[in-house]
């Protein structure tokens, strides 16, 4: 995406067309980075857009606008691309974080366990998807059918969900929890912290990182706003 520009209009409204939501900056639809028409998937995600435009100061910057930058890739997506989308989270889910543990030292592999196996359980319980879980930092091999069972899953999800979701997966490191804060299994800030189990760990022991927690810190905000919005398409 191009770098910031200067702020060039005053005013941010909604235009509902027959159910399909568009956001006009002094009367005039944004357009994506393709110069497609800017569309929202509801009348919530675009009032998250309006507050997002409405908060701009001197220059229009992306990096605080989560939404609207999801949207922009929704809007102009193509087939190879979502393929691609989808090709990566499954690439993060072979590898995911919750199933690989540290061998030692045995305070942290507990609470790896007792954070994490509920997760993989739940996957289980719900889908008959088993993963397979080690100690070892060495690459383990995950069931076929469980990879093409979230495979299936994902392609039925819509174009902005399948954004969502790589974005948190990305974030966490994991599309397991991901998949199960999406369902509403586990809370979206429980899912941020079991997801840093190994980083607050590595704070009680050595002390905190300040440069790392501002980069957490924006991390954070950014799964917190794609989560609630899966939830509210």
């Amino acid at each position: 995406m191009a770098g910031n520009i200067k702020r060039f209009y005053k005013d941010v409204s909604i235009k509902n067309t027959h159910g399909q939501y568009t956001i006009l900056l002094d009367g005039r639809e944004i357009l994506t980075p393709k110069k497609n028409i800017l569309v929202s998937p509801s009348l919530y995600c675009a009032k998250r857009i309006l507050v997002e435009w409405e908060s701009q100061e001197k220059f229009v910057d992306y990096n605080n606008m989560p939404i609207t930058r999801v949207c922009f890739a929704a809007t102009d997506i193509n087939k190879s691309e979502l393929e691609e989308i989808i090709s990566n989270i499954i690439y993060t889910l072979k590898a995911d974080l919750i199933l690989y543990r540290a061998s030692h030292p045995k305070e942290l592999n507990l609470r790896q366990r007792e954070n994490w196996d509920h997760i993989v359980d739940y996957h289980y319980k719900i889908n008959g998807y088993k993963f397979n879980k080690t100690d070892s930092i060495q690459y383990v091999l995950q069931p076929e059918s469980s990879i093409s069972g979230i495979t299936k899953i994902l392609n039925n999800y819509s174009d902005i969900e399948n954004i969502l979701i790589h974005n948190c997966t990305k974030i966490l490191g994991s599309c397991l929890i991901t998949l199960a804060c999406k369902d509403n299994y586990i809370n979206p800030e429980k899912s941020w912290e079991i997801a840093n189990i190994d980083d607050t760990w590595q704070e009680e022991k050595w002390g905190k990182d300040d440069e790392k927690i501002k980069r957490q810190t924006l991390l954070k905000k950014d799964f917190l706003t794609y989560i609630e919005l899966i939830n509210q398409i």
